[in-house]
């Protein structure tokens, strides 16, 4: 290994210590510096000055400093800010533990840690979904506004592999929702799903005692999945999931940098992304998308149909198709193009159509007797999106929308 005139100087200065005249030969071959720069280092012939070094997350020394200024973020999270692709040339290259390594060497984060001992407790492939609230996050946009919102975190049991979703509430309802989508986002389904006492799924008597909702009984009967309830207080039963939580504080590096939830949504999936396919999980000594192969074999077949039925009666939520149309009694009203083949929950009074993806209003309407209801501007985003001609857009909104109207 060659070592750097910065260390050899700091041996020479240890044998001058020590009053010990060196082998420069020998030294020099352990070290890799020339025996004469040796011999004229111990005999102090000429001055020697370390090299200045220079990194390529020098120029980044500010905005990573003021990033982990902010007590929720740590230095993954300030990583995970500044290796976004979204920020093109300015996105850093390097990998986290030598941004690790440069954040320390410069002192710009200075964070006390505590640590708990647990017991570790391992799970078969395709056994366990562990579950959880991370709660009362609160974002602001670059234009100053609020955003306050939770997210559902799962985590498969033997893969880590992990799936995060934006969610405004945390009712019964976003429960079911949540955790369907996550099924869909793994292919598949445990044979138990473990969480804590949430309010969500049960209520505790004056006795003490915990009572599942009926609907949540019912509800995993019907998608033939075990739910498991951790002991009160023990929330380290589900610590794969309580670890996981963590990575949620990545999303505090953007605090005051996105535009608004669609923006927010877009870092949430980058956030799983990044979780399962580049983040190494320390005890697994690989990211969680190396060891889902093997366990999304052995992971339950969700039939589509049956999804599809189950979906609709306790999340209340149907799939947006290709036309961007989503049916309210029998009439049929748009969403923007970039929620085809999401899920939506769709309301409505009799005067107005609202629809909502994980909770948050997306499409409002009037409720008319026309058959199909396209917004103008969903309409032209629809025909942007087919490479239209900018110039033909607004021609070829007005006509369709007019022959919509005689449907």
């Amino acid at each position: 290994m060659k070592y750097d005139i910065e260390s050899a100087m700091s041996r020479i200065s240890y044998y001058k210590v020590m009053g010990v005249r060196p082998n420069f030969s020998q030294l020099a071959k352990e070290i890799g510096v020339d025996r004469h720069t040796l011999s004229d280092m111990y005999y102090e012939r000429r001055e020697f000055k370390p090299r200045e070094r220079t990194s390529q997350l020098d120029k980044y020394k500010d905005e990573i400093r003021e990033i982990l200024k902010d007590p929720s973020c740590n230095i993954a999270a300030a990583y995970f800010y500044l290796s976004d692709s979204e920020r093109g040339e300015n996105a850093i290259k390097c990998t986290l533990s030598n941004f690790t390594k440069y954040a320390n060497k410069n002192r710009l984060n200075q964070k006390i840690k505590g640590y708990v001992a647990h017991f570790r407790y391992e799970t078969e492939p395709g056994e366990q979904l562990q579950v959880d609230w991370v709660e009362n996050l609160k974002l602001f946009t670059v234009e100053g506004e609020e955003l306050q919102f939770n997210l559902f975190s799962a985590t498969l049991g033997y893969s880590r592999m992990h799936y995060f979703e934006y969610s405004k509430s945390k009712t019964e309802e976003d429960f079911m929702r949540c955790l369907l989508h996550t099924f869909e986002y793994f292919g598949g389904k445990t044979k138990k799903v473990l969480t804590d006492n949430m309010s969500a799924i049960i209520n505790i008597d004056k006795s003490g005692n915990r009572n599942i909702h009926p609907t949540i009984i019912q509800f995993f009967k019907d998608i033939d999945v075990e739910l498991k309830l951790c002991k009160v207080r023990t929330p380290q039963t589900k610590g794969k999931c309580e670890v996981a939580n963590k990575f949620a504080q990545w999303l505090y590096s953007y605090n005051t940098k996105i535009t608004d939830e669609l923006h927010l949504f877009k870092k949430i999936y980058r956030l799983n992304e990044t979780i399962n396919k580049k983040t190494v999980n320390q005890f697994l000594g690989r990211p969680p998308i190396a060891l889902f192969q093997k366990e999304k074999e052995l992971l339950k077949e969700i039939n589509s149909s049956k999804l599809e039925t189950i979906t609709t009666i306790y999340a209340q939520t149907s799939k947006v198709p290709q036309t961007g149309l989503i049916n309210y009694n029998g009439k049929y009203y748009s969403v923007d193009e970039k929620f085809i083949g999401k899920r939506v929950k769709i309301e409505g009074d009799g005067k107005k159509v609202l629809i909502f993806y994980n909770s948050l209003l997306i499409a409002k309407h009037d409720v008319t007797d026309q058959k199909v209801n396209y917004s103008k501007g969903h309409y032209s985003a629809f025909l942007r999106s087919k490479n239209i001609d900018e110039d033909l857009i607004d021609d070829y909104s007005q006509k369709a929308l007019e022959r919509f109207k005689k449907i």
